[in-house]
């Protein structure tokens, strides 16, 4: 089976995501690629999916050990015709949650044959200098693991005479419990749990130039052009907004600051690996 053009679907505030797909893309040396970043609301409102596409693959970070719930929607709209599908999840390094196993209910279910997938490590949200959880990843490691992944993915694909054949991955049956399980109580389970440990990431404006990157940048819009104000409600704790600020007008504090520093501290000794599944 030759692959000609591809689909990359993914959603990441911070980059990271962006970047493990970038490497995985780059192994497989695909030259025509269609890409949606549904990482802005601008985006997101005029997405449409062709699934006149050799391949798709899609990323998306793990909020609350999930899909970013907002997600949901966008990807219970696309479809395919026993069309190959790589999915990729990328953690924190605390834990990668069940968000493969959502993705995998998710795509398995709309026309796609699922043939590799992969929980990858990159900088936690809540990370700062102070407690530096997974604060340079994904590293040159973390890249170099993603680039052979795609490698052998693209060995997997062009060994493929029939999309039906038996060798294709199907993830296991608990996968497949437990993202039917998230999907049905996606909706109403709690999931941003910045809101129990960050505060709200106010506006230095001694340091402010109201160039408004944070504003423009906000996956949920919830940051108010006028005063800069964060709209919490709204607020999906990616920190983005605290990220791109050129001039580091906005920082993470936490609630709690020596316990969570402490376990975030603690948690970061041990540097998690990415699990792939090809």
């Amino acid at each position: 089976m030759k692959i000609e053009k591809a689909t990359l679907i993914y959603f990441s505030p911070t980059l990271s995501t962006k970047k493990i797909l970038n490497a995985i893309v780059k192994g497989m040396n695909i030259e025509t690629i269609n890409e949606i970043n549904l990482t802005t609301k601008k985006n997101r409102d005029k997405f449409e999916y062709n699934n006149k596409t050799d391949l798709l693959i899609i990323g998306v970070p793990v909020y609350g050990a999930r899909i970013p719930k907002d997600l949901y929607p966008y990807l219970k709209a696309i479809y395919g015709n026993i069309t190959p599908a790589i999915l990729v999840t990328v953690f924190g390094n605390v834990s990668k949650g069940f968000a493969l196993s959502e993705l995998y209910t998710l795509v398995s279910k709309r026309g796609f044959k699922v043939i590799a997938m992969g929980d990858f490590i990159g900088r936690h949200s809540f990370a700062t200098e102070k407690a530096p959880l997974a604060f340079d990843r994904p590293n040159i490691e973390d890249l170099q693991i993603a680039k052979n992944f795609g490698e052998n993915i693209i060995q997997k694909i062009q060994n493929i005479d029939n999309i039906e054949k038996k060798d294709i991955i199907h993830q296991c049956v608990s996968s497949k419990i437990i993202g039917n399980f998230f999907n049905i109580f996606h909706t109403i389970l709690p999931q941003n749990s910045n809101k129990t440990v960050i505060k709200e990431p106010v506006v230095d404006y001694n340091k402010c130039t109201k160039c408004k990157i944070c504003v423009d940048g906000c996956p949920k819009q919830a940051i108010n052009t006028d005063t800069l104000e964060i709209e919490m409600d709204l607020c999906i704790g990616c920190f983005r907004c605290v990220r791109c600020c050129p001039e580091g007008a906005r920082k993470i504090v936490y609630k709690g600051d020596k316990f969570v520093r402490a376990f975030f501290n603690k948690e970061n000794i041990m540097q998690k690996k990415a699990e792939i599944f090809i």
